[in-house]
Order: structure tokens, then C-alpha cells, then sequence
């Protein structure tokens, strides 16, 4: 049985997790998500990417998003950081200018943008 010493035991802190936001194949909100999870669904379908040997690919695709790329990454990014940030007690004062703009939908923060080169 192992001990954790003290002076181990104080760099641990309490985490708190004050809200969630979730954007998946399977949910495009931390409710439906977390359902569709327990009930065991996924969305895994036949797509349109081949593998070398040309054949199909099953890929899980985020329904009713016509983009793709970088545009769709931002989209769910954009979708879950509004759900986490609306479930905070913040006002749009308190948060950061590019938090700010997350919660009102208009962009995608520029420290986490996603680029299509970074893959």
C-alpha cells in the first residue's frame, strides 16, 4: 500500500468543475451528448474518405453543420465554449475581450484558433 507524504499530498488542490460544453458527433449540447452516451448511440456511418486501399472509411459525423475543415472545428468550438461559458456566473464584463466573443457567437477566440496546417 503506498503513502502519500505530506508534503505530497499539499501540491494536490481541489478541482471544481463550475460548468461543461460539449460539441460532438453524438451531441451538439452537454445534455444530448451525455444521453446519447448512456444509451450506447453513436454516429458512425460510411463516409466519403477512402483509406489507401480505396476503400470507405466509417467516420462519426456532427449532423446539420454544413461546413468543413477549419470552419467546422470552429463551429463546434464555438458551440461548446458558449454552452461551458453560459453556465458560469460571469457577465460578459468579467470575462476576458476573446471570451467576450465567444459568449455572444461572433467569433472564435484568437489563442485558440484552429488552423487547418496544425494537424
Amino acid at each position: 500500500m503506498s503513502v502519500i507524504s505530506q508534503t505530497n499530498k499539499s501540491r494536490f488542490m481541489p478541482l471544481r468543475v463550475a460548468s461543461a460544453g460539449v460539441c460532438c458527433s453524438v451531441g451538439n449540447d452537454t445534455a444530448s451528448t451525455s444521453a446519447a452516451i448512456r444509451a450506447r448511440l453513436n454516429h458512425f456511418r460510411q463516409g466519403s474518405f477512402v483509406d489507401t486501399a480505396g476503400e470507405p472509411i466509417n467516420v462519426a459525423m456532427l449532423y446539420d453543420v454544413p461546413t468543413w475543415g477549419q470552419s467546422r472545428l470552429q463551429h463546434m468550438y464555438r458551440s461548446a465554449m458558449t454552452e461551458c461559458l453560459a453556465g458560469l456566473p460571469l457577465t460578459s464584463d468579467q470575462l476576458p475581450p476573446s471570451f467576450s466573443s465567444v459568449r455572444s457567437g461572433s467569433a472564435v477566440p484568437d489563442f485558440i484558433a484552429i488552423s487547418s496546417t496544425s494537424w
